[in-house]
């Protein structure tokens, strides 16, 4: 009976300070609100400042890749940062060994060919003659339907 009363009488206490505390944030206008808005037209706009030391995400454009040399501790290192597969750049860095070009900061790269194949690509892994099919051998030949057969499982 003790807990009971005890209860009530912190439940009795405690309810008009809950139900002060809230309020309805909307579009309407509550009286006696303790959010106040406020629009400055005249304010210039709000300077972002940059902080040198923290780490800066590179924009690159997506699927692509830069590169460059750069010094780190007296070292010339290649940085390349690459975009392929979506979400934030990823940055490498590798020795420049074979990388530098007569002192160019620009590492230099190779552009492919305009539809991604490279035709002069040779691999190990195929046998056969070379050249051995082309893309005009192939027949076409009409898609027959009649065959097919719907599976309910």
């Amino acid at each position: 009976m003790r807990n009971l009363i005890l209860t009530a009488a912190l439940l009795i206490t405690t309810g008009p300070t809950l139900a002060s505390s809230v309020e309805v944030v909307g579009s309407a206008k509550a009286r006696g609100s303790s959010i106040v808005v406020m629009n400055c037209t005249t304010c210039p706009a709000l300077k972002v400042e940059k902080d040198e030391k923290a780490y800066h995400v590179p924009q690159i454009a997506p699927g692509t890749q830069a590169a460059e040399i750069v010094e780190v501790d007296g070292e010339r290192k290649l940085k390349r940062t690459e975009a392929w597969l979506g979400g934030s750049p990823v940055v490498f860095i590798n020795k420049a060994e074979g990388w530098t070009t007569n002192g160019s900061v620009i590492a230099a790269a190779s552009v492919g060919p305009a539809d991604g194949i490279d035709v002069e690509a040779t691999t190990a892994a195929v046998t056969g003659a070379p050249g051995a099919a082309s893309p005009g051998d192939s027949t076409d030949k009409p898609l027959d339907v009649t065959t097919f057969e719907l599976r309910i499982d």
